[in-house]
């Protein structure tokens, strides 16, 4: 489901095949590691062929949890389908003051 490189200071975890149900918890653990490592995470996410719901929520607070710790994951290889799904801050967690547009860091 995925592979970790390691550049200097960033790490690319770069997710491969569907994004469902049965990989929740291993998605989890990844962006736990990725939002809270020392390194800047990259996400990349260009051999997805396919995310539930759950799966692109998870990746949304993900990138909000990020936003909020001053460390804003950085997404690559993005579906134009996904990219309102996960970009989207308008979520009911998320207060009106965290803003994308307050944000360079995203690549799509």
């Amino acid at each position: 489901m995925y592979e970790i490189q390691k550049l200097n200071n960033v790490s690319v975890f770069n997710l491969y095949g569907e994004l469902s149900a049965e990989h929740e918890s291993e998605l989890n653990l990844l962006l736990m590691r990725a939002i809270h490592g020392e390194d800047r995470a990259v996400v990349n996410l260009k051999h997805i062929t396919a995310a539930d719901t759950a799966c692109l929520t998870m990746l949304r607070d993900a990138y909000t949890a990020s936003q909020r710790i001053r460390n804003p994951l950085i997404f690559i290889g993005m579906r134009k389908e996904y990219e309102e799904d996960i970009l989207t801050l308008e979520h009911p967690s998320v207060q009106q003051t965290d803003r994308l547009s307050e944000t360079s860091e995203i690549t799509v």
